[in-house]
């Protein structure tokens, strides 16, 4: 194929190994899925995120929907910004009844959850520092982290 051969009989990559290092997996239980695509999301917010882009932007959501597992990210200048994220999403989204996040401070006190109860959405917070608990948005952001990482080295 013209592609030159290697000497080494297994070409290890160590970045990419300290790249992708995680904890042990939590049992996933008993869970079930949404039936219905955009009833429950997951969401997380990530960053800050060094270095920033053009714009200034060093933090992004991650919004992913618990049927389909489609994933939606947002890039943010400042974390209060996901308040008009979600307002469009919600929006858009009118059968949306309920967010699964973490204790992160957006999500628990202020406007998003004025707004969201104003909406008939409800916030499902997971318990603080139990990042198994909102695994399917941690998920999307590491694999989104790791693409990251792959594409700078």
């Amino acid at each position: 194929m013209g592609l030159p051969v290697s000497e080494s009989a297994s070409s290890f990559c160590e970045e990419c190994v300290i790249a992708k290092q995680s904890n042990t997996p939590m049992s996933k239980g008993l869970r079930s899925r949404e039936h219905v695509p955009v009833r429950m999301v997951h969401t997380d917010i990530c960053g800050p995120i060094d270095p920033a882009t053009r714009e200034g932007k060093k933090y992004f959501v991650t919004i992913v929907d618990d049927f389909s597992r489609f994933c939606e990210v947002h890039l943010l200048k400042h974390k209060s910004d996901i308040l008009e994220v979600f307002k469009l999403f919600i929006n858009q989204n009118p059968d949306l009844y309920k967010i699964q996040c973490d204790n992160a401070k957006e999500y628990v006190s202020g406007e998003l959850a004025r707004y969201c109860k104003k909406s008939g959405v409800m916030i499902d917070h997971a318990p603080p520092y139990s990042p198994p608990l909102n695994c399917v948005a941690e998920r999307a952001n590491r694999y989104l982290l790791e693409k990251a990482r792959a594409l700078i080295y």
